[in-house]
């Protein structure tokens, strides 16, 4: 047993024992423990001391004992992994030969996938979402496992990590979480699906996800919004009249193109901006009246059509896209819908910026995120820290105010500093009452409150107007852009005890109805007809409308007719 004591420079026993051992090849000494007791007078380890001072001794053995089979293991797993590594790149030369044998790289992954599936294609906002998904674990692998270079390489136990890192350093959603384990599986299906970590994402549950429902308005609601609108934001009026007669999501309301619309044929047609695929829909009378007022609008003096609907709004959902939703919360709040409170949170002044940045710059150095995106925040917390506030950063760096903010609490997330400048809010701290409902929900979970009311409902609400209006699902199917019913009634229908009561009793049959429904006679002119044209003339309009199970009834009444 490699234990040592060692002599300061006063030639006295240092009070602890050391011990030595070799960790990956290199040879270590620690201090193990104090000593006790009374040592041997020479000093020396080999000779011994009183009991106290033996019973040290075991102690400090133990110890080294356990930091020894440590590093056994430690260097055993890497050997295990090396092996496995190695016994991989054969297989793959054996499968597909020596060009293969090198595998699929993690940290150019991305390149690999985009070269062979999005080559000479416009990438979609789904397709950077899946980017951006890859490139993350391309990340966390490159920094925290950098040995594991190649995907044919990574263990359960790495994806494991990866997965626990989604969840409890990003605090991702149940729903977010299962995206980024499909993806996953998805790579390695089609890369190395004869690896037991593919098998291992394969038979990993999914989480439960805590889908919250969007509230729908009413027939009455959206009357109130539309009125309330047009005291208080014009464009947003115009817009929940177009919403809640199309069912178009908010961005291709925001950016609907004159030529999308044909006043002759009443018809809307465009192509979606979210799935890419061709709507095609009829106008109601309210929609079409407000869309040719706007349209008249747009010519007077002579003026030419803008090429939007909404030219502002589109200027400004470009600049930024969640501007449109403040516009309308403000006019839903004007009617009583509450929002959750605020939390009452201290400022930071007096703190010790310089300390504050080094230390937010330091975690952003050890993050797993992008260079380009370590970058940005560098620049963002530097300038915010020096005085500058939120609306400054968002218009010089040509952003949206949402995306500093965004990216400020993703730090004070990671570091655990106090980087945003907030108000301590004074006065009641009792729970604000529910009023006509609440725009966004309280459930806990997520890093962002869900809204439960908002543009989306309108897409809702003019689904549920629509079936019972009577419209055909293949064609609300077209309009929502999904092939699924199951989607539509998951997502955009709230069946409620009025649904349910309307549905049934407006299309019951007649034997459901609990009584015989009295004969029907067909009701007789005033006078007879004096002439054999006015007798052709009665007998036709008598006949017209007889159900074939009362013909003979309609001939008996017909011969009363005649003179």
């Amino acid at each position: 047993m490699s234990l040592k004591l060692r002599k300061n420079d006063a030639g006295t026993l240092r009070p602890h024992w050391f011990g030595r051992y070799v960790k990956d090849g290199k040879r270590l000494e620690v201090s193990l423990c104090p000593w006790k007791g009374t040592p041997p007078a020479s000093g020396l380890v080999k000779d011994r001391g009183n009991s106290e001072f033996e019973h040290s001794r075991i102690q400090a053995e133990e110890i080294l004992e356990n930091l020894k089979n440590q590093s056994r293991s430690t260097k055993a797993a890497e050997e295990r992994h090396l092996l496995e590594e190695k016994q991989t790149r054969h297989l793959l030369k054996v499968k597909y030969g020596q060009a293969q044998a090198t595998g699929t790289e993690i940290k150019t992954l991305w390149g690999k996938i985009a070269g062979e599936l999005y080559t000479g294609r416009e990438l979609t906002q789904y397709n950077e979402y899946t980017r951006i998904k890859i490139e993350r674990f391309a990340a966390f692998m490159g920094k925290r496992f950098p040995r594991t270079q190649y995907l044919e390489s990574v263990t359960t136990e790495e994806l494991a990590a990866f997965l626990n890192y989604l969840e409890k350093n990003l605090h991702l959603t149940p729903r977010t979480w299962n995206d980024n384990l499909i993806t996953l599986r998805a790579i390695f299906r089609k890369y190395v699906s004869y690896t037991k970590s593919y098998e291992w994402l394969r038979d990993l549950k999914r989480k439960p996800d805590n889908f919250i429902s969007r509230e729908l308005f009413s027939p009455e609601e959206i009357v109130e919004i539309i009125q309330k609108a047009a005291e208080l934001d014009s464009e947003v009026k115009s817009m929940v009249i177009v919403a809640s007669c199309t069912g178009l999501r908010l961005k291709d309301i925001c950016l609907l193109e004159w030529s999308s619309i044909d006043f002759e044929r009443n018809l809307i047609t465009l192509k979606t901006h979210k799935t890419g695929g061709s709507v095609a829909l009829g106008m109601w009378p309210f929609l079409r009246q407000e869309l040719q007022e706007l349209f008249s609008k747009t010519h007077e003096n002579g003026i030419a059509a803008a090429q939007y609907v909404f030219p502002d709004v589109a200027e400004r959902y470009l600049r930024n896209a969640g501007a449109m939703k403040k516009r309308l919360d403000r006019v839903l709040l004007a009617l009583g819908y509450t929002t959750s409170n605020r939390k009452e949170i201290r400022n930071v002044k007096g703190k010790n910026k310089k300390q504050t940045l080094e230390k937010a710059l330091a975690a952003i150095e050890q993050s797993v995120w992008t260079e380009g995106r370590k970058e940005r925040v560098r620049e963002i917390v530097t300038r915010y820290l020096d005085g500058e506030t939120v609306p400054q950063l968002a218009r010089e760096l040509k952003v949206s105010k949402g995306a500093i903010s965004m990216n400020l609490n993703a730090l004070e997330e990671l570091s655990g500093l106090r980087i945003l400048r907030r108000i301590k809010l004074t006065g009641k701290t009792e729970e604000t009452p529910e009023g006509r409902g609440r725009l966004n929900s309280e459930k806990k979970g997520r890093a962002i409150r869900a809204s439960l009311r908002g543009w989306h409902s309108f897409r809702g609400s003019f689904v549920v107007a629509a079936i019972k209006a009577g419209v055909q699902m293949e064609l609300i199917q077209k309009v929502l852009g999904s092939s699924l019913v199951e989607v539509i009634y998951q997502h955009y229908i709230k069946i409620d005890d009025n649904f349910m009561q309307e549905g049934f009793t407006s299309k019951a049959p007649s034997y459901a109805l609990g009584e015989t429904a009295p004969e029907q006679k067909t009701a007789l002119p005033l006078k007879k007809a004096q002439t054999p044209e006015e007798l052709k003339a009665l007998a036709a309009s008598i006949l017209k409308d007889t159900p074939p199970e009362r013909l003979a009834q309609a001939l008996e009444q017909i011969k009363e007719l005649l003179p």
